[in-house]
């Protein structure tokens, strides 16, 4: 009995301070729900061995359709593990509702009646304070649940936020269900699993990034500390220190396939104009910009006569590369994400606004960059939408009073107003198709007197 005493105290003692913990629920069999098949009991098992096989160390536990009472008492025994953790991972997949700005994990046993399903289920708030504790772990949870609002009526979408020490994931937007497969993985899963392959080389921010390009509708919670992004945006979920420069690509020509040079010095030479994108790893806005406007197709066809670069920094102002910081200085930048454009000496030609959509920046950077004297759409002041100029000076200015088109275009009947360095100089009133002048259009200079002129496609015929 005295040598079987230690070894039971260092067995649970092992599991009690175990570096990388992990709890994965999966319910399907509901009794006064609809039942999920096994789907949820499938995803969580994946998960497991996911997690297993990326480091053999994580101490996990797996539930299956649990009640809310183990399920209950599961998180208060994770939570007193994590207390001591440095990684701590948290899955949950199974019928869920948000009520207001909580999300509610519903347990086998949760009753039919939705008014029951805030005492009876377990919202993500709860989850989130009791394990509050350990502010140096990375804490990654993952809800694969639904999020529509049974209440009658409904009730309006509230923001949803976590503590600077945590990160929530989920895979349904807000306000919405989340697909669910009976006999195998879930898409949302399916996506997890395959990204967790690459979780000791990857970074948990770069893991949430790119499972939202392969999943678009996961969303996450608002995290306001920077100094946690930073974490997540430094460290894997096996709570290890990477070098983001090597990983993320801060240094070197470019990567197979990639449309981003990687220093100044190897774009430049490569085309007339090169747009350099300054970039904060920890950056919740350079995040957005990226899953809206960098992946897609759109930007690529856009920048066809540009070279690309991106230089990474942290948001707490460490770093990455020299290069990085020697470009910083240079050209005065000071907030993330900042663009510009330089020509074939590095020379600053201008800095870019940084529209939030696809569309919008590919019609912004049209017009920013049409060469004098040249034919092409331009922006209005005010509205951004887009108008034909048959002889582009960088330095007018026009505005539209009148409608916009969903495409951006400005339409309809309205007024359009030309300046020049300044002063008016012109103004049409007339309709727009397709952010073109057409048909009778009344001509009104800078003293005022009107004159009817005909215009087609954009230019006046009489």
């Amino acid at each position: 009995m005295k040598i079987l005493l230690p070894i039971l105290y260092c067995l649970l003692f092992s599991n009690l301070y175990a570096q990388k913990v992990a709890l994965l629920i999966g319910n399907s069999k509901y009794v006064n729900q609809p039942k999920l098949g096994a789907g949820p009991g499938i995803d969580a098992d994946s998960i497991l061995k996911a997690l297993k096989t990326a480091d053999p160390s994580w101490n996990t536990t797996c539930l299956k359709d649990a009640t809310l009472d183990e399920m209950e008492k599961a998180i208060k025994v994770f939570a007193v593990k994590a207390e001591s953790a440095k990684s701590v991972f948290f899955y949950f997949a199974g019928h869920g509702v948000q009520i207001d700005s909580k999300v509610y994990m519903m347990p086998v046993n949760a009753p039919n009646d939705p008014d029951d399903f805030e005492r009876k289920s377990i919202s993500h708030v709860w989850l989130s304070k009791k394990l509050k504790a350990n502010d140096e772990a990375i804490k990654l949870f993952i809800l694969d649940c639904c999020r529509d609002n049974p209440l009658a009526g409904g009730q309006k979408f509230k923001g949803l936020t976590s503590p600077f020490n945590q990160k929530f994931i989920f895979s349904a937007p807000p306000l919405k269900k989340a697909p669910n497969n009976k006999f195998s993985n879930g898409p949302f899963a399916i996506q997890m699993v395959d990204l967790m392959k690459q979780l000791p080389k990857i970074t948990v921010r770069s893991f949430v990034d790119k499972l939202q390009l392969k999943y678009p509708s996961a969303t996450e919670a608002g995290q306001a500390s920077g100094i946690y992004n930073q974490k997540l945006a430094s460290h894997n979920l096996m709570g290890d220190l990477l070098d983001v420069s090597k990983i993320e690509g801060s240094v070197g020509p470019r990567d197979e396939g990639s449309i981003w040079f990687k220093t100044i010095d190897a774009a430049i030479g490569n085309a007339d104009q090169t747009i350099i994108f300054f970039d904060a790893v920890s950056c919740p806005h350079c995040r957005v910009l990226d899953k809206n406007v960098l992946s897609k197709p759109g930007f690529r066809d856009a920048t066809t006569g540009f070279s690309l670069v991106r230089l990474n920094y942290s948001l707490d102002g460490k770093v990455l590369s020299e290069h990085a910081e020697a470009a910083r200085k240079k050209y005065g930048v000071t907030s993330y994400p900042t663009m510009i454009i330089v020509d074939r000496k590095g020379n600053l030609v201008k800095k870019l606004k940084i529209p939030r959509t696809e569309q919008k920046f590919i019609d912004y950077l049209a017009a920013e960059t049409l060469k004098p004297g040249a034919a092409g759409f331009i922006l209005s002041a005010g509205n951004n939408c887009k108008v034909w100029s048959n002889f582009h000076d960088p330095t007018d200015k026009v505005t539209w009073a009148g409608k916009v088109s969903e495409d951006n275009f400005a339409s309809g009947k309205g007024t359009l107003t030309w300046y020049s360095k300044g002063k008016y100089n012109l103004g049409l009133e007339g309709t727009m198709v397709k952010g073109r002048l057409e048909g009778a259009v009344i001509e009104i200079d800078e003293k005022g007197s009107k004159k009817k002129t005909f215009w087609v496609n954009g230019k006046r015929s009489n």
